[in-house]
């Protein structure tokens, strides 16, 4: 089993060497991190995917009446959350 402390490289155990959490934390920059950025990209993705589903003629209204509140719901909390800061 592979724990963090395994895929360390040598320059990040030395002395006065920061983490890129370390970093982020310094200098106030988190939503410059690339770690939010692909959370909100699979956040899309993952929506895409719902409204594809909404889209989908073969699947009984009710059921794409559901996913199409999924999709309103997680636009919203997404506008709130992640547009709006």
């Amino acid at each position: 089993m592979v724990t963090d402390l395994d895929s360390r490289t040598e320059a990040e155990d030395e002395p006065g060497q920061e983490t890129p959490d370390e970093q982020a934390e310094d200098d106030g920059s988190e939503r410059d991190d690339p770690r939010y950025l692909n959370r909100d990209l699979a956040w899309i993705d993952f929506a895409a995917r719902v409204l594809t589903l909404a889209e989908d003629a073969k699947q009984p209204l009710l059921e794409r009446a559901k996913f199409l509140a999924i999709f309103s719901e997680g636009l919203d909390e997404f506008f709130q959350v992640r547009v709006a800061g």
